[in-house]
């Protein structure tokens, strides 16, 4: 699961970086994978982003939790599959900050938990 469920790359300009004691918050948006990015929703989401990270010095990041409703695919072992859904149900400007995750995702993380249903 490591190589799928890594966080992705730092690209953050080193001056917007927090100081070693400030905490961090995220903001931690979940979306289906049929969500439709229209173009109201695509500006309201450009805009929350730029709030977020301007003049904050890195103390919010933004997150997208991608449900996958299908919950046979093996996101956690297929690292094709995975890059195909991610490119399939996130617009490109997005992709960096997403991660995806399923049924089978969230048994593999939450072996005790009895109920992870995802599908409304």
């Amino acid at each position: 699961m490591q190589r799928i469920w890594r966080q992705p790359p730092d690209q953050e300009d080193k001056q917007h970086t927090t100081a070693p004691n400030e905490p961090t918050t995220a903001i931690v948006l979940r979306i289906w994978d049929n969500y439709d990015y229209s173009e109201n929703r695509l500006a309201w989401l450009r805009a929350l982003i730029a709030e977020a990270t301007r003049e904050r010095k890195g103390r919010y990041r933004v997150f997208f939790l991608v449900n996958i409703k299908d919950p046979e695919v093996r996101l956690e072992e297929d690292t094709e599959e995975y890059q195909r859904l991610l490119n399939k149900c996130v617009p490109r400007e997005f992709r960096d900050m997403s991660f995806l995750f399923n049924e089978r995702t969230l048994k593999a993380w939450y072996p005790l938990i009895s109920e992870h249903g995802c599908a409304i």
